[in-house]
């Protein structure tokens, strides 16, 4: 029996057999290995081509030998110029306008010294016109740094590359390097010497000027004015002084123009001949009042007014002078208004006195009205009053708010002479009725008017023989001192009190307290307090045959006032007696006039205390010489 073969299924190609195709691999093989051989035959069988040449180039080897050879020489001029001007300034320095470039320190010290050797004796001149100015360094404050100079210069141009300084300094021209000097210049002397100048230049420009002589006007002056510019002045001053210039420097000044043309000359002139022409006549109720063309000639004023780029002068008639005059005449042309007076009776204010409109002279428009008639030919004027209305009148009463008695004060003048209770008498009359609007001041000068002999006052002894203190305000003090001590007690602002030299004594007795009194010498000493509360004030006084008493009527305010006892320090008895002279005593009699009262520190301290408010305290101090015993002596 046969061995089995191996069957595989049949296929079209053949040449997936094994043994097929490792035989067509080997034919592959085989024709490759032909062809290469056959390539190398046929090389071998063709010309040889002859070997290019390398192409030279000699200018690139010049190029780079000659860039070589500059750069060394550059680097040893480098070199080379460090090591010449390591001691020395660079060539192209030049100090101010010295040139000092290659130099050493020394020899740079020297040029400079030798240089400033004429700026130290003539630092600058300064020029105005024809006239000059030659001040020395030390007037003006400068001073110069020549080493700090020279240092400088040894170190500018050093900044620089090795490399440019060569190329700079051998290859090119170079910039000359300009260094300024180290110089310091003192602020004060420096302007204290300007404004010397200033006050030899500035003049104030000659303003022409009316002339009246008699009848005779005429026109005189007019000049140009200077003004010393010191800034400008200054700053040219400064440069020419750092750059040492030689030139002289222009002082700066404005000139102002002073003069006038011939055709405003004239009009001047016939404006102020129609000023002296004739009199001005001012007319008013009491008559009239004439200003003599003499007058007004002296009032003559004239004054320069720029128009345009042009002066021009104008007269006029000085207004203080006319004003002068005026107040003379409103003397006689015033007439001063009546503040209503009134009176607390039957618990309500009663009209005591009405009040009346007054008149008083319009300063403003007579000023205007008699230079407008100076220049014209009406010469006759009205004088312009106008009316004043009183502060209080009658038909406001019941706005003024007094309902109340606000305060009170009292004092006792029992034994005084008949001329000094005469005019206690007289001025409690012309107080009462008074009123102080509220927040106003009340001022016993105002509220009695005038003191004199002539408003009915008899003089009277208050003071020493020495001194011949005689007059008619004997009496007055009483009354303010009563009025002081109503306001003192209602907590009215004090504004004026003047206490007596020493203790009178018809100011204590009857219970008055010291510290209490206020003087008045009207004049001179006065007494004020101020109403504040808030409904005016009216002031009332009760006169008895001893005593008087001063009622406040008005709103009682939210306060309450404390016044403590008067404390007394410093004690001094008096000693002696005196005698003085009384004309009203007879010749050969002696009356007792003051009796004995020491002196002392005295402080009445018043305390006023409000609802939710920090009391206020007040100190009321009397400093009292002691009083001795004083006689009345008469005249033998």
């Amino acid at each position: 029996m046969q061995e089995p073969k191996d069957w595989k299924f049949p296929t079209n190609n053949r040449s997936r057999h094994p043994a097929a195709e490792e035989s067509r691999q080997r034919a592959r093989d085989e024709r490759v290995l032909a062809d290469i051989e056959n390539w190398r035959s046929t090389a071998r069988s063709r010309p040889t081509a002859p070997p290019r040449r390398r192409r030279r180039r000699p200018w690139l080897w010049a190029l780079l030998v000659t860039a070589l050879f500059l750069v060394t020489v550059l680097v040893a001029s480098a070199a080379l110029l460090n090591s010449v001007y390591e001691e020395r300034i660079h060539p192209a320095v030049v100090i101010g306008d010295v040139p000092v470039g290659s130099m050493t320190a020394e020899e740079a010290t020297v040029a400079v010294e030798e240089r400033l050797e004429r700026f130290r004796d003539e630092p600058a001149t300064l020029r105005l016109g024809t006239r000059t100015w030659q001040p020395s360094t030390t007037e003006l404050g400068v001073a110069v740094d020549v080493e700090g100079t020279v240092r400088r210069a040894q170190a500018a141009g050093r900044e620089e590359l090795p490399l440019v300084a060569v190329w700079n300094t051998l290859l090119r021209q170079q910039e000359p390097i300009i260094v300024p000097y180290a110089m310091t210049i003192d602020s004060e002397p420096f302007r204290r010497y300007l404004q010397d100048i200033g006050e030899q230049i500035n003049q104030d420009p000659t303003v022409p000027r009316v002339v009246v002589e008699g009848n005779d006007v005429t026109v005189q002056g007019g000049g140009q004015g200077i003004t010393f510019l010191r800034e400008e002045t200054e700053s040219r001053l400064r440069q020419s002084l750092l750059s040492l210039s030689t030139e002289p420097v222009d002082v700066q000044v404005f000139a102002s123009v002073g003069r006038v043309d011939s055709a405003n000359v004239q009009a001047v002139q016939e404006q102020a001949s129609k000023v002296v022409s004739g009199p001005v006549v001012l007319e008013h109720e009491g008559g009239r009042e004439e200003i003599s063309a003499q007058q007004l000639g002296e009032w003559l004023r004239s004054e320069p007014r720029t128009v345009g780029e042009r002066t021009e002068l104008a007269v006029r008639l000085d207004r203080v002078e006319i004003e002068t005059y005026l107040r003379d005449v409103a003397k006689e042309t015033d007439l001063p208004g009546r503040n209503a007076r009134f009176q607390w009776t039957d618990g309500r204010v009663q009209v005591l006195q009405p009040s009346e409109p007054g008149r008083e002279l319009d300063l403003d428009a007579a000023v205007s009205a008699i230079q407008d008639a100076a220049l014209s030919d009406a010469r006759v004027i009205p004088l312009p009053v106008r009316d004043v209305a009183p502060s209080v009148v009658e038909t406001n009463i019941q706005s003024l708010g007094i309902q109340e008695l606000v305060g009170t004060g009292e004092s006792n003048f029992a034994g005084s002479p008949s001329e000094r209770t005469e005019n206690i008498r007289r001025a409690s009359e012309a107080i009462t009725g008074y009123v102080v609007s509220a927040g106003e001041e009340f001022s016993f000068a105002d509220a009695v008017g005038e003191v004199s002999e002539e408003a009915g006052y008899r003089p009277e002894l208050i003071g020493d023989n020495q001194r011949g203190l005689q007059g008619p305000w004997a009496g007055i003090s009483q009354v303010s001192t009563t009025v002081f001590r109503a306001a003192l007690g209602s907590g009215l602002v004090s504004v004026q009190r003047v206490a007596a030299p020493v203790r009178v004594p018809y100011f204590e007795q009857g219970g008055g307290q010291p510290g209490t009194d206020a003087v008045v010498t009207l004049p001179g000493e006065n007494l004020r307090f101020q109403n504040n509360t808030t409904a005016a004030l009216l002031v009332q006084i009760i006169v008895g045959e001893d005593e008087m008493r001063v009622e406040l009527y008005g709103t009682r305010p939210d306060w309450e006032v404390e016044l403590a006892e008067p404390q007394l320090s410093n004690t001094v008895d008096p000693v002696g007696e005196e005698f003085w002279s009384d004309p009203e005593t007879e010749s050969g009699q002696t009356r007792l006039y003051a009796r004995a009262m020491a002196g002392a520190d005295t402080v009445v301290k018043r305390e006023v205390r409000r609802p939710g408010q920090v009391p206020v305290e007040e100190n009321f101090f009397s400093p009292y010489e002691p009083l001795r015993t004083i006689f009345a002596r008469g005249a033998r």
